[in-house]
């Protein structure tokens, strides 16, 4: 008996090849079991880390690719062409109108001239008020200046270029400021027709300044005698051109052509430092000369 129960029990011997398995079995799907608890706990399963590598091969493989050849065409193939408008950009091209010829009667009395001018626009939606320093912007909560201090800055700032105007183009104060102080409004114009040294003036206050002010020629046509043979003569076109007579059927000898004002501008729009400025001088009209007598004597002959 003491035999068969010895038999019995070393049949159960743990270290038999078949428990052994057994226990490797079960220490495995442990193992299995541990390791999908701790990637669930992380938030990460194997899936998904699989489709993330997916992911990511197909970003280099084809995203990144595309991106290279975009940066190489912008860089390389479209250089010239960025560089342009950069260029565009900060440059400021002011078209000068020629002076148009002179009309003369049979005598050399002019009896048609015209003299350059030049006219004072500005863009008041970009005359910001100033920029706060950073200690400035500390006393506001936040480091936020309220709406309502930028609106007063600004007023004051408008304020200040409306006197300085005012004074330079000999204008009322009222009439600049109610130009000026409209946000919405992107193009004013403050005067017309002042001569070259107030425009120059003007543009040495606008640069030192930085202000969206500038300034476009213009001419002014002048009869001296008046109503003298106007209906020979003829008169110009608001916009510069021959309207009506000799004015209109010589329009192309007299108009001449125009030249430009090449001037580098801020950030702000507005142009920068005198010495900055390419001027192409235009090329004057050439003068008629009349048949007509001096409009003194009070007689006319026939234009030939």
């Amino acid at each position: 008996m003491r035999l068969h129960a010895f038999s019995v029990i070393g049949s159960q011997n743990p270290s038999t090849p078949k428990n052994v398995q057994k226990r490797k079995k079960t220490m495995n799907k442990r193992v299995q079991k541990t390791a999908g608890q701790a990637e669930k706990k992380n938030g990460i399963s194997r899936s998904q880390k699989i489709k993330a590598y997916v992911l990511l091969f197909f970003f280099v493989l084809v995203v990144c690719p595309v991106l290279i050849a975009r940066l190489y065409d912008l860089q390389v193939n479209k250089h010239d062409e960025f560089k342009i408008k950069v260029a565009n950009q900060q440059l400021m091209d002011t078209s000068i109108k020629p002076q148009r010829g002179q009309i003369y009667d049979a005598n050399g009395k002019v009896l048609a001239k015209s003299s350059i001018v030049w006219n004072v626009v500005a863009d008041p939606s970009q005359i910001k008020a100033p920029r706060l320093t950073k200690n400035e912007l500390q006393a506001f909560p936040d480091e936020t200046e309220p709406e309502e201090s930028r609106i007063r800055r600004r007023e004051v700032r408008i304020a200040q270029t409306s006197s300085d105007l005012a004074q330079i183009l000999n204008l009322e104060y009222e009439e600049i400021y109610n130009k000026l102080i409209d946000e919405e409004r992107q193009y004013v114009v403050l005067a017309k027709q002042v001569d070259k040294p107030v425009a120059d003036q003007i543009r040495e206050y606008a640069s030192t300044n930085k202000l969206t002010i500038s300034v476009s020629s213009d001419t002014k046509r002048e009869y001296p005698y008046g109503a003298f043979a106007a209906s020979v003569l003829g008169f110009m076109h608001a916009d510069g051109y021959g309207f009506y007579g000799l004015e209109k059927q010589y329009d192309d000898e007299l108009a001449g052509t125009p030249g430009r004002l090449v001037s580098l501008r801020n950030n702000v729009g507005a142009e920068v430092a005198n010495d900055s400025w390419q001027e192409y001088r235009p090329e004057d009209g050439n003068s008629l000369v009349l048949t007509l007598v001096d409009p003194d004597s009070g007689h006319c002959r026939k234009i030939s």
